[in-house]
């Protein structure tokens, strides 16, 4: 700050005010940082992201202020002190989802119902979305279409688990469900046709 007699009264209090403000917005940051680091065990979201191989939302779980956390936490330039303040006191107030949950909650999200009885290999579809995707999990899409990752993994990896529930399956049951898929699916039906 220029020294004080250079300016007249007012925009002395005036240029006062400007530091006080950056100085309170500064501090803001730096306790958000902190906050952040000791909520997630990371120094930004996208480092959290690329450490767990997950969006980092997942770590903030229900937290309905999840969006601006994130975006205060890497851009704080973006928002108000008092904004900060708030964000600061939500992280506060909430603890990180376990990892095994967040994972657990990933799955739940990306892989549709009619796949979910599959046991489909984490570590294999973050792969095949880092693959499609990019390596940063927080640019991944929400509910990315898997459909080529399932149909890669079939052969190897789904096949065999749908073949022993079918070998399992009493065969008069294994008949009716057989019907019936043939009624509802066209192209089973046709592929039994020919």
């Amino acid at each position: 700050m220029p020294l004080g007699y250079e300016l007249d009264e007012n925009a002395f209090l005036e240029e006062f005010s400007v530091c006080i403000e950056t100085h309170a917005k500064q501090s803001a940051q730096h306790i958000l940082r902190d906050t952040w680091q000791k909520f997630s065990g990371a120094s930004t979201p996208s480092e959290w992201a690329i450490n767990a191989q997950l969006p980092v939302r997942f770590v903030l779980g229900e937290i309905s202020e999840s969006g601006d956390i994130i975006s205060a936490v890497e851009h704080p330039e973006n928002f108000t002190s008092e904004r900060l303040n708030q964000l600061i006191e939500v992280l506060k107030n909430h603890s990180p989802v376990r990892i095994a949950q967040c994972q657990q909650n990933f799955m739940n999200e990306t892989v549709p119902n009619k796949f979910a009885r599959l046991d489909i290999n984490l570590a294999s579809l973050l792969t095949y979305l880092d693959g499609a995707f990019g390596s940063q999990p927080n640019t991944w899409p929400i509910k990315p279409n898997i459909n080529t990752f399932i149909h890669g993994q079939y052969r190897n990896t789904f096949a065999p688990q749908v073949a022993e529930k079918i070998r399992l399956t009493p065969p008069e049951k294994l008949k009716e469900d057989l019907l019936q898929l043939v009624r509802n699916n066209p192209d089973l039906g046709l592929a039994f046709w020919e």
